[in-house]
């Protein structure tokens, strides 16, 4: 009766694996499921398993474009704020970063001239480089982190007229207000 058994337990197979893919099935979707209603019901700029995310809208996330223009720092992490000059000083003394369309960013640090380049995706996930700055020496001035804050950015996020840039790890960096 070998051969009877070696049948029998032939045509099980396949409905060992299909069920087998069936529970893989519905265990990935069950979790696809938990992510989302943990994704949905998480308040916004909270932390979740210990990592922070910033507070972002849908549309944000899809306006690229948004980031194009002239932003002046208003809150830098670990930096002292209150030394920020007024948004009324000359342009050129004032601290800002000013992006292109064409994937240049420029701007001062209250005192120097910096400039690079950068590459902004929908998702919000930023990269960029730093290619030039005069090294002027301003004793009299404080000079503002602006290239440390985009050598250290990962992603950005813009509400209204506010540019807020985070970390990889999710870390708020700065913000920044348009100009």
């Amino acid at each position: 009766m070998p051969v009877v058994e070696d049948l029998v337990s032939r045509a099980a197979k396949p409905v060992r694996r299909r069920r087998t893919w069936l529970a893989s099935g519905v265990a990935a979707v069950t979790m696809a499921a938990v992510g989302v209603a943990i994704a949905i019901t998480a308040p916004s700029g909270t932390e979740t398993a210990g990592v922070s995310t910033p507070s972002t809208s849908a549309s944000t996330q899809t306006q690229t474009g948004a980031l194009i223009g002239n932003w002046r720092p208003v809150d830098i992490v670990g930096f002292d704020n209150s030394a920020l000059p007024p948004p009324a000083l000359p342009a050129g003394r004032a601290p800002n970063i000013t992006f292109t369309s064409d994937g240049r960013w420029r701007g001062s640090d209250g005192c120097n001239a910096i400039s690079g380049t950068y590459s902004a995706s929908d998702d919000g996930s930023i990269s960029t480089a730093n290619s030039a700055q005069t090294l002027i020496g301003c004793p009299d001035l404080i000079t503002v982190p602006n290239s440390e804050v985009l050598e250290r950015a990962a992603r950005f996020a813009i509400d209204g007229r506010s540019l807020t840039f985070y970390a990889a790890g999710g870390q708020r960096l700065g913000t920044y207000e348009r100009v």
